[in-house]
């Protein structure tokens, strides 16, 4: 397995593993298929200019993503967003692999912290944020009617 970063030249596949994520998982994202699948090019090429977006790749498939932003919750923090794995793929350590690629980036941006959002329920993804150190904050938020997140953060210092 590879981990690499997502260029502009990538934003077909980007959009592609994006409407997947969003087919298979709608509970994990607070977007849905119906609002993305209607993006036009110019949106998917933005927002791999926007942030740092991961792939993993096995061979030339790409098997997962995610992606770190700046933290719109806190300053001098990032927040990883986007994260899914395929779930094909799922069990062989993509998702470990991507939040620690991401993590490696936060550090190398010398930021004090990392946070995500969790969907109650993606208990898969909560282990994996756990094994990674990250800790829940207790802070919540509601994605939508019937569903709610809770916010998990890790200081990198």
């Amino acid at each position: 397995m590879q981990i690499r970063r997502a260029t502009v030249d990538d934003w077909e596949t980007s959009r592609d593993i994006r409407l997947r994520a969003l087919a298979d998982s709608p509970d994990a994202f607070m977007s849905t298929l119906e609002v993305e699948v209607a993006f036009d090019d110019d949106v998917w090429k933005s927002r791999l200019q926007g942030g740092y977006t991961a792939f993993a790749l096995e061979g030339a498939t790409v098997t997962g993503v995610a992606v770190l932003v700046d933290d719109p919750h806190e300053v001098d923090s990032r927040e990883i967003v986007a994260m899914w794995v395929d779930p094909a793929f799922r069990g062989r350590g993509a998702a470990g692999a991507l939040v620690e690629h991401l993590l490696e980036q936060a550090r190398e941006q010398g930021v004090a912290a990392v946070a995500l959002w969790v969907a109650d329920g993606n208990d898969g993804a909560r282990r994996v944020y756990a094994r990674c150190g990250f800790v829940a904050t207790g802070q919540r938020d509601i994605m939508r009617p019937g569903l709610s997140e809770e916010r998990m953060r890790l200081p990198l210092g």
